[in-house]
């Protein structure tokens, strides 16, 4: 069984986590007229599986909205800074805010998913031959709960290896942990599917799993977004349409989703981009129609308790941090996707 591994989130004093954000700005009221502005906090350095985020951020300027848009390294200070009134949301991994409402009562909900299945590769060293070979050695994640280190973690322990078996090292984004692979830093790391694709084209590196196929259908990132946001229910409803607005054209407009990977990722090779767009298509990965449907979510909340993160007895109910009426808002007005 996994043990949980993931941090209690305090509520106090955290303003200060992020440098740059102010907590005074206003979110509006969501009235007519209403001077539309969102914070969003990323995490980590965007890449090709993040090309709908940036459509988002696109669809969400063409709605009239003012996007405020910072980065931080760490899943841990993204959520900080939503439960700290310091941004309005992010797009980040669900145990980590559960554990936060579970331990604090923490002000924040899922309230869409963008990314429904997982494209995360356990990468290592060549001379790693299997991932029995991980035992003892050192591996790089983003934080205790992001979404790469559980479902690292979930995979591997899904094909029998002790997960508490190796030392983690917490480094951030896919980048930096792939940086530290390629440095000798550490002997494995977790990465999405084109950075772990264009590592192993070095020669130097090689896939010890494919996590998608070990899993199946699980939800890898949604919108959190704190309570205040949502409460400002238009402003809300219209981040939420434009979030899936970006899943559907992800979904079907390969040519476009290649062409403004362009700009978020600047070096993965064409015959890669095009290969990885398939795969995604392949495991469904984008959240066409919200990812909230009871099977998904049901389903993730039973992975996650028969891996050992939560105890069946006391993880919260979904109603206390699931808010699905944005999504389901969305789907009366236009039908679920085709």
């Amino acid at each position: 069984m996994m043990k949980a591994r993931f941090l209690a989130i305090p509520v106090v004093a955290m303003a200060l986590v992020l440098a740059g954000c102010s907590t005074s700005g206003d979110s509006g009221d969501g009235g007519d007229g209403d001077d539309l502005t969102i914070r969003i906090i990323g995490i980590g350095t965007p890449d090709f599986s993040a090309v709908d985020v940036e459509k988002w951020k696109q669809n969400l300027e063409d709605a009239g909205f003012s996007v405020d848009f910072k980065s931080v390294e760490e899943e841990d200070a993204a959520l900080r800074a939503v439960v700290a009134g310091a941004a309005d949301v992010y797009i980040g991994s669900l145990p980590s805010m559960i554990t936060a409402v579970q331990n604090t009562e923490a002000p924040v909900e899922l309230v869409a998913v963008n990314a429904q299945a997982t494209d995360y590769v356990v990468l290592a060293q060549n001379d790693i031959e299997s991932i029995d070979d991980l035992e003892g050695k050192t591996i790089a994640v983003n934080t205790p709960g992001s979404a790469g280190d559980t479902i690292m973690k979930l995979a591997l322990d899904a094909e029998g290896f002790d997960i508490d078996s190796p030392d983690y090292v917490v480094i951030g984004g896919t980048s930096a942990r792939v940086a530290a692979l390629q440095a000798g830093q550490v002997q494995a790391t977790v990465a999405h599917l084109v950075s772990a694709e264009a590592a192993i084209e070095t020669g130097q590196f090689h896939a010890l799993l494919y996590c998608g196929p070990a899993l199946g259908p699980y939800v890898q990132t949604g919108l959190i977004a704190s309570t205040d946001f949502t409460a400002k229910t238009e402003v809300a409803q219209k981040a939420v349409d434009a979030l899936i607005d970006a899943e559907r054209w992800a979904a079907s407009d390969k040519d476009g989703y290649i062409e403004l990977s362009q700009s978020v990722d600047t070096e993965s090779s064409d015959a890669l981009r095009d290969s990885a767009y398939d795969g995604f298509v392949d495991i469904d990965f984008f959240g066409v129609d919200g990812g909230l449907s009871d099977d998904l979510i049901d389903s993730w909340i039973q992975t996650s308790i028969d891996a050992g993160d939560f105890d069946a007895a006391t993880i919260p109910d979904k109603s206390e941090w699931l808010n699905s009426t944005f999504v389901d808002d969305y789907l009366s007005r236009n039908g679920t996707f085709q």
